[in-house]
């Protein structure tokens, strides 16, 4: 029936069994609004983050895992259309966060660095298994998930 996705990260531990994952790029709010929604971190603060997300599962269409740096990286390849929008959004907002949420969790905070270009992005430090977890869920949605995406 369902599958059992486990998710271990240095930011702690989601467990979650639903039939098909939810993912999701989203902003981080500069502080709450009507427009935003409170997501817990795992070290207790709260965060707002925009309430339509920036890319959500629809948006991803392939991941593998790397070594990179020393790191263990979750490489995502996106769709034209989530490219241009992450594109559009990153070049104008060096320096601020973005969270990826899984199942409604947040497990990944990232800084942008630099404006993300082109249709792949990586994110990092992750365990092994947890990156292999996430690619793999990204890899196999199209078992019905695309009409959970709820962008």
């Amino acid at each position: 029936m369902g599958k059992m996705l486990v998710l271990a990260t240095m930011l702690g531990c989601v467990l979650s069994a639903q039939p098909c994952p939810t993912m999701e790029v989203s902003i981080v709010a500069d502080k709450p609004e009507v427009s935003t929604r409170r997501m817990n971190t795992v070290d207790g603060r709260i965060i707002s983050l925009n309430q339509k997300p920036l890319l959500t599962i629809g948006d991803f269409t392939n991941a593998n895992v790397s070594l990179t740096e020393g790191q263990i990286v979750l490489n995502v390849k996106t769709t034209t259309d989530g490219a241009r929008r992450i594109q559009t959004f990153t070049e104008k907002n060096v320096g601020r966060q973005i969270a990826f949420v899984v199942n409604g969790r947040l497990i990944k905070l990232a800084k942008i660095l630099d404006p993300i270009t082109g249709t792949s992005f990586m994110l990092s430090p992750f365990a092994r298994d947890e990156a292999e977890k996430l690619a793999a869920s990204i890899n196999n949605k199209e078992n019905g998930c695309r009409a959970r995406d709820t962008r």
